[in-house]
């Protein structure tokens, strides 16, 4: 009968041994493993955190030019008040472009455009009816023509689908026209706006205005409440030919040194711009007494309905700052309250001048659609 068979000591330790090592092994390896996540994690934590905190310090320099720029301006309305003629050219302190700022970790820029420089998307629909403006209407034409754009289809074919994206009611205009019935048929369906533009970024929902189309375009337009006028003083050239002004050339060599004051307006309007009851204070000068004041205010309101002025209310801030490595771009519409002397009411007198911030957006670096801030040189 055959003994049965016995494991030998050494063999079964041996084994038992080499579970140890290999167990040993792979507790090593996940600890490093571990660590090295640990250290990967906490580094991109540092990193995370320290982009935030530069972000949020780029955030309140941004805030801080907000400021700056609202002194500018204030200047620039007491010295309009104390010369009595209200003017806004390029010539003036808050146009003038400045060289970067150091700060600490960086720097911070900023510069300062008359928003009214550009044509009003929202002035296709008149504010007291909410009809199409018809004069809007060719001025926006001309810029898209001038502009040979859209790629496809027509300006006219853009501009239907914009007024049904800005107007209340429900009929589509002309042949182009979009209203909810057709947005509400899309695969993700929305409906149109039914009110002025908050922003121009909003064109990018509308039927036809595809990306070429709007960065062709946004550098030419702004939103505005409707109804603001154009600054015949800072206007780009291509807007006041869009615009069908009189005596361009005359206006373009005579506005930086000897800007256009509210009287004489009415010298540049096309024909086809009201200019409403203009002989009062047509002649007028700046005397200081309270006829010349109502006169001013006579010809200021005239002009303003017209669609044209000398002057300003809206003004927009682009500005950059960069702290380390991150660097973030702001855009704010600063509101300047600008009555020219048009009432005889103390408190509406004290609220000339007054500045609010009334649009702020921070721009991704990526996205910036107009690089108007410059990089200092030593970069």
């Amino acid at each position: 009968m055959p003994l049965p068979s016995r494991q030998l000591p050494g063999k079964s330790l041996a084994k038992q041994q080499g579970t140890v090592l290999v167990t040993v092994l792979m507790m090593f390896a996940i600890a490093a493993f571990m660590a090295a996540e640990m250290g990967y994690r906490q580094k991109y934590d540092v990193r995370r955190t320290s982009a935030m905190l530069m972000t949020e310090q780029a955030r309140e320099y941004l805030t801080g030019a907000e400021q700056v720029a609202k002194l500018a301006l204030i200047e620039d309305f007491k010295s309009d008040r104390k010369n009595n003629a209200y003017v806004d050219s390029l010539n003036e302190i808050w146009a003038t472009r400045q060289p970067p700022f150091p700060v600490d970790g960086g720097y911070i820029q900023g510069q300062l455009i008359d928003a009214q420089s550009l044509f009003n998307i929202n002035n296709l629909i008149l504010p007291d009816t909410g009809k199409p403006s018809p004069t809007a209407k060719t001025i926006f034409i001309n810029i898209m023509n001038g502009l040979d754009i859209p790629k496809e289809g027509s300006a006219e074919a853009v501009y239907e689908k914009i007024v049904d994206w800005l107007d209340t009611d429900q009929n589509e205009t002309g042949t182009d026209g979009r209203e909810d019935s057709y947005y509400m048929g899309l695969k993700r369906p929305y409906r149109t706006g039914g009110q002025p533009l908050a922003d121009l970024s909003e064109l990018r929902a509308i039927d036809g205005i595809d990306r070429d189309t709007f960065e062709k375009l946004a550098p030419h337009i702004v939103a505005l409440p409707p109804g603001t006028p154009i600054n015949l003083n800072t206007a780009e050239s291509e807007l006041l030919s869009a615009a069908q002004v009189k005596n361009i050339d005359q206006l373009l060599s005579r506005r930086n040194k000897n800007p256009v004051k509210a009287n004489e307006v009415a010298q540049y309007l096309p024909k086809s711009a009201p200019t409403g009851d203009t002989t009062e204070g047509s002649d007028s000068e700046d005397t200081g007494d309270t006829n010349t004041q109502r006169n001013a205010s006579s010809v200021g309101t005239a002009v303003k309905d017209s669609g044209f002025s000398a002057n300003s209310e809206y003004f927009e801030l682009r500005a950059a700052a960069k702290i380390g490595e991150r660097t973030l771009y702001s855009r704010a519409i600063v509101y300047r309250k600008a009555t020219q002397g048009a009432s005889d009411d103390a408190a509406s007198r004290a609220n000339d001048g007054r500045l609010q911030v009334i649009y702020r957006a921070f721009v991704d670096p990526l996205q910036q659609p107009d690089p108007v801030v410059a990089t200092p040189a030593s970069e």
